[in-house]
């Protein structure tokens, strides 16, 4: 019985098959659980758990504990591949991806993996190509569709974009990076007041991304608001800051400089909004 749910795991998408297997742990990882062992439901929930935190070190040793256990466990190799991709270790994403093509090369989740791989080291066409076989094979994966979204942003495509992160959006509702990417559409767009949405909804479930942020100040200059474009910027680099990311911090340091002169800013001025 548990070899069976095992496979069935295996197979499924792995959003899908995580929740298979919380409605069916009932059912099977007894004697891991009377021999001390932690069960595969554990090692890979514990690994989401410490993902989600940003706790990249733990994840890794719980999903690799889980891998050790079954080196064919392909639901613990996309949770590795999603732990790579968001601290941007792409070619161990990539690895891991094809690895778990080796198992089953007709498993959709993969191929949505390699899109977004493609897509953030610029392949884009490749990335296109990826995602759409993705689709093919399960139309119900949102991460595709937010890489065409992002394909089509780049490509000023806008409409295009906003049509795919909303079916992405409607598959997954509330994700952060998509609803960043859909405001990002809308500006690009010249919706302004719809992207102000997007931005509003994201804020209410995480207050404190600093892309957010940004994108606020993109919205509020392009509006007109100068002072609420400060406000947001000044955030933005603060969190950049928090996150260490080099880059961003110096993008928005760039963009608050031309906020500064685009509204005729003073120093003090630009404090007291700061502050």
């Amino acid at each position: 019985m548990m070899r069976k749910q095992s496979t069935i795991f295996k197979r499924l998408s792995h959003g899908f098959a995580l929740l298979l297997f919380l409605l069916t742990i009932a059912c099977g990882g007894d004697e891991a659980e009377k021999a001390g062992e932690p069960t595969e439901h554990h090692l890979i929930t514990e690994g989401i758990k410490f993902m989600e935190e940003g706790n990249t070190e733990q994840a890794l040793i719980k999903i690799h504990e889980l891998l050790h256990r079954d080196p064919t466990h392909i639901g613990a190799m996309i949770a590795l591949c999603k732990i790579f991709v968001r601290v941007e270790r792409y070619n161990d994403a990539g690895k891991w991806a094809h690895a778990a093509l080796k198992i089953d090369e007709n498993f959709a989740a993969p191929y949505a993996i390699l899109g977004e791989v493609n897509f953030r080291t610029s392949k884009f066409d490749k990335a296109l190509e990826l995602s759409r076989k993705a689709l093919l094979m399960d139309p119900t994966l949102p991460t595709p569709y937010r890489v065409i979204g992002n394909v089509y942003i780049r490509r000023g495509e806008y409409p295009a974009a906003i049509k795919v992160l909303k079916e992405s959006l409607r598959l997954k509702p509330g994700d952060i990076r998509t609803l960043e990417k859909l405001a990002v559409a809308f500006v690009k767009a010249k919706r302004y007041t719809l992207a102000l949405e997007q931005l509003n909804i994201a804020t209410e479930i995480k207050p404190d991304i600093p892309e957010i942020h940004y994108n606020y100040a993109v919205v509020y200059t392009n509006l007109k608001d100068g002072s609420k474009a400060m406000e947001h910027i000044t955030y933005a680099e603060e969190l950049f800051k928090k996150a260490d990311n080099i880059r961003w911090i110096s993008i928005a340091r760039h963009n608050k400089a031309a906020i500064a002169k685009k509204f005729a800013m003073r120093p003090e001025d630009v404090m007291a909004i700061a502050h």
